[in-house]
């Protein structure tokens, strides 16, 4: 692995975190839980399932997709799993309508 690879994965790693933290907090602050993020995985699935990509030959379009879907699927099992803390850290979380937390340093 070269310095240009490791700088890559280094960043793609580093969105994954901040995306992975601040759609929980996201969902947190506007009072979705689990079964919200369940639902949106699902209707995430289902759409990439009927993605197509015209510029890639159909074989790779259909593999792209699958590979993509699993991608997203990983990426929301990281933000289930963060929501999943959020809630065992602090039981009985309460989300405020207008945002905010009542134990900001668990989250």
């Amino acid at each position: 692995m070269d310095q240009a690879e490791l700088e890559m994965i280094a960043r793609l790693g580093a969105m994954e975190y901040v995306l992975t933290h601040t759609l929980k907090i996201l969902f947190l602050s506007v009072g979705l839980g689990l079964e919200d993020l369940d639902n949106l995985r699902e209707g995430m699935q289902k759409a990439l399932a009927n993605q197509t990509f015209p510029g890639l030959p159909a074989t790779l379009s259909d593999h792209f997709a699958d590979e993509l879907a699993r991608e997203v699927d990983r990426l929301v099992g990281a933000i289930h799993e963060e929501l999943t803390r959020a809630f065992d850290r602090t039981p009985g979380l309460v989300v405020f309508a207008e945002g905010g937390f009542d134990d900001k340093e668990n989250c």
